[in-house]
């Protein structure tokens, strides 16, 4: 159990500048019952049960650990080569006592050290934005959402790559959408650019009205995140805040709203795999390799997944006919963003291919459908309703050498739709990509 605890410990420790401690308690669980599992099985059986520890906790290293290990058949190869040199060893009661007191003491400051390490950096920063004050006065203020489709290329970027975005565009344009189709993202940085990522820098920015910092701290924009100014102004003056996040942590829910829209699923799989670090455990554990439905974490992952982009869109549908306004209705949606999980006709997607692009692109024909309903499902409702509709970083495969096959167009070009009855396509075109919510809430400003 306490090598359990401790390969689960030593992923949090490497992650507790981002993650919070309520995500631990379902990996600790798993990694428990794993290791309590194989001890009952060896201890069920008579030859084994005096070494019944030593095999468990052998055996719950490989289980946690299956992907970091390497070639299952040099694991397997490995872990009967010391199964066999531990069975012949008869007098086992010091190695015991000694194994067991070496794994205590590693685990305890395993866990020291991601107390420490989550207290220190995993507690939000405390932002002081120096803004003049913003009080909007209007007695007719119209709802706003913000909807953040995460890796959605611009229609260049799509055209680059091979794929018709025409219909799309036109379809947005129809509806009264202006869509800049060059919008290019001013974040310059690579993948390993920096410590923060993309979506949590354009947020950082995008929320409080500030410039984009691409070498921000990861701590501060995440504070920012979690307390920003967007949501003060509009809260103060009458708005309900709408929060739909996503699995992401730092987007799953935000304190400052005042409803949050979490899908839960409905079956224990779906408990397990309803959090990131939950799932990223599972998948670099021997749960990966087993690829039989239901236990394989992609499936599981899947199928939750899918369930909750639903929910998404269902709960947006929800808000806008509930009549009640003002709102500020915030949508960070995974959408193309991989694990690719949807074919082009909305269907799971079961393709066993090497082709990242096609499946990319494959999820990004439906995400413009699936768009396109959520938009629709607003304005049939509140045509007076503004609708920004902005990515937040533009292509990136969760493959590396894939990425450097990316155009600096397909890398930062990012899909820029916005729907405000109050502005003209001159002023919009000025903007960049970040200054959409400041343009917005200073025109209500200045009204």
């Amino acid at each position: 159990m306490l090598v359990g605890v401790l390969t689960v410990m030593s992923m949090f420790s490497a992650n507790a500048y981002r993650l919070h401690w309520g995500q631990l308690p379902i990996p600790l669980a798993v990694a428990s019952s794993v290791a309590v599992i194989l001890w009952l099985i060896f201890w069920a059986i008579p030859p084994t049960r005096n070494t019944a520890p030593i095999l468990a906790t052998i055996l719950t290293v490989v289980a946690m650990l299956w992907s970091v290990l390497g070639n299952p058949t040099i694991i397997v190869a490995v872990v009967i080569l010391v199964i066999l040199v531990v069975l012949r060893i008869r007098n086992l009661t010091y190695v015991t006592t000694y194994v067991t007191l070496g794994l205590l003491i590693i685990t305890l400051i395993a866990l020291a050290a991601s107390g420490i390490q989550a207290l220190i950096k995993g507690s939000s920063a405390q932002v002081k934005m120096d803004q003049t004050a913003i009080a909007l006065k209007s007695d007719d203020l119209p709802d706003i959402y913000f909807i953040v489709p995460d890796r959605f290329p611009s229609a260049e970027a799509l055209r680059e790559s091979g794929y018709d975005p025409d219909g799309f565009v036109e379809a947005l344009r129809a509806r009264g959408f202006y869509v800049r189709e060059d919008a290019i993202s001013p974040d310059t940085l690579g993948a390993e650019g920096s410590k923060t990522p993309r979506t949590l820098r354009y947020l950082a920015s995008a929320l409080n009205m500030t410039e984009l910092d691409s070498d921000i701290d990861y701590d501060l924009a995440r504070g920012m995140l979690e307390n920003h100014l967007v949501g003060k102004v509009l809260q103060t003056a009458g708005y309900t805040y709408h929060h739909i996040g996503s699995w992401w942590g730092e987007t799953s829910i935000n304190k400052q709203a005042d409803r949050n829209y979490i899908y839960r699923g409905f079956t224990p799989r779906d408990y397990i795999y309803q959090d990131e670090f939950a799932a990223a455990v599972l998948q670099r554990s021997i749960a990966n390799a087993l690829d039989i439905y239901p236990l394989s974490p992609n499936n599981v992952a899947a199928d939750f997944e899918r369930r909750r982009h639903q929910f998404q869109l269902e709960s947006v549908k929800e808000i806008a006919s509930s009549g009640k306004t003002p709102v500020f209705v915030f949508v960070h949606l995974m959408l193309p963003h991989p694990p690719y999980l949807w074919t082009s006709s909305g269907q799971p997607q079961e393709a066993r291919t090497d082709d990242l692009q096609w499946l990319y692109l494959e999820q990004v024909e439906f995400a413009e459908g699936y768009l396109l309903d959520m938009v629709d499902s607003i304005l049939i409702k509140n045509p007076e309703a503004v609708i920004i509709v902005q990515a937040d970083e533009g292509m990136k495969y969760d493959n590396k050498e894939w990425n450097q096959t990316l155009s600096d167009t397909q890398w930062r070009g990012v899909l820029t739709a916005w729907y405000t009855p109050n502005s003209n396509d001159a002023e919009l075109d000025t903007l960049e990509v970040h200054q959409i919510l400041k343009h917005v809430i200073e025109k209500l400003n200045e009204e």
